[in-house]
């Protein structure tokens, strides 16, 4: 799937959600409606999809399609300078690595639950998209785990580069993240913050030296 493509489509989409041409409730066309509206693959229409849930505008209902989420929290007004992928993934280890220490110490059982299933998921998935949303959803199950409403409505603000970061490293990467994701999730688990971030920091290390050959911006 050519990013550009799955990107164009979760652009259009969200324009007609913030605009209110979608309203919330609203079912979003199927993804066979969606390849036939704008002449792409069903993979490039699927990858739009789970970048709007991601950013959680949508939700899917299996069975039923995708629906314009009921309540969506308002996104800062804010002006974004164009940010690189070494700079986003910088500001990533300063703010990712405390939230696993900070999760560590606060997270409930639910959330380190919906934490372990969220990366069994991305395991078990074989469709880039599909382990691109986990991937992202883990990372932003980890910020409200944290307890630290600063992080998570930063974590918010900057889910559109994390979304297209996610997809880019999967495609190089795969599934493999869910390895770290297990480890950070056994060291909140046992409350040892210290191991916590030492894992998230590996994590962050890792993936950066595998994709070093996507330098281009995201914003």
């Amino acid at each position: 799937m050519e990013t550009a493509k799955y990107e164009y489509i979760a652009n259009q989409l969200k324009h007609s959600i913030i605009s209110g041409t979608l309203h919330p409730g609203d079912k979003l066309p199927s993804e066979a409606e969606i390849c036939h509206l704008y002449g792409v693959s069903r993979s490039s229409a699927r990858g739009a999809i789970s970048a709007l849930a991601a950013q959680g505008l949508i939700e899917t209902k299996k069975g039923k399609g995708s629906f314009v989420c009921t309540q969506q929290e308002p996104s800062p007004m804010i002006c974004l300078q164009e940010i690189s992928r070494i700079d986003l993934f910088e500001f990533r280890r300063i703010l990712e690595t405390e939230s696993a220490s900070l999760a560590a110490q606060r997270a409930d059982e639910a959330a380190i639950t919906q934490m372990r299933e969220l990366a069994v998921k991305m395991q078990e998935s074989t469709d880039m998209a599909d382990i691109a949303l986990y991937d992202a959803k883990f990372h932003l199950s980890l910020a409200r785990a944290s307890r630290n409403s600063a992080i998570l409505q930063v974590f918010k603000l900057l889910q559109d580069s994390f979304s297209k970061m996610f997809y880019q490293n999967v495609c190089i990467q795969g599934s493999e993240g869910y390895i770290y994701h297990l480890k950070i999730v056994s060291a909140i688990e046992v409350r040892n913050s210290d191991l916590a971030r030492e894992y998230m920091r590996e994590h962050l290390d890792n993936t950066i030296e595998k994709t070093t050959m996507i330098n281009y911006k995201l914003l």
